[in-house]
């Protein structure tokens, strides 16, 4: 991989890096949003029809809804397990760019981290150090290096952030 496209990857690596919490956060949401489907659909059964002739016995449209409800609840627990382990590997993935920000040190580090946690412009970030935006530029350049020579980038790291 060239130079250039190492320090794109590495970018987006860090924009994914900033944007850990708020993926959680909204995975957590949609998981409650299927568990609140699934209570939803707990209570459903096939019930016994009375007062009808032939009663006694189980209607057909009622069995067929309640095993439709049965899988749909299936399907719901097997979307939170994803979402679970999603949100686990995104909590590992902040972890192991967090031990490679340790290698970083400062200020460079404080400008990635404005840049790609806070998302923070160039010029806000050198208004924040008082640094002209060239040196933001130059430190946030220097972190990219640093973390370049630690880390080893598999595409599928990226390609969903693209």
């Amino acid at each position: 991989m060239e130079n250039k496209d190492s320090r794109r990857e590495i970018r987006r690596l860090l924009w994914r890096w900033g944007r850990v919490t708020a993926t959680c956060i909204h995975k957590q949401r949609e998981m409650r949003e299927y568990m609140d489907l699934i209570d939803s659909v707990s209570d459903v059964h096939a019930g016994v029809l009375t007062g009808m002739p032939g009663s006694g016995k189980i209607s057909d449209n009622t069995a067929r809804a309640a095993e439709k409800l049965i899988y749909l609840k299936q399907q719901y627990k097997i979307q939170i397990d994803m979402l679970a382990k999603e949100i686990e590997d995104e909590l590992r993935f902040r972890e192991s760019i967090d031990d490679l920000m340790r290698s970083v040190e400062d200020p460079a580090r404080t400008v990635i981290e404005m840049r790609y946690k806070y998302c923070w412009s160039f010029t806000r970030i050198s208004q924040e150090l008082n640094y002209a935006e060239s040196w933001v530029k130059k430190l946030e350049g220097i972190a990219i290096s640093i973390i370049g020579k630690n880390i080893t980038i598999r595409k599928e790291d990226t390609k969903r952030y693209l």
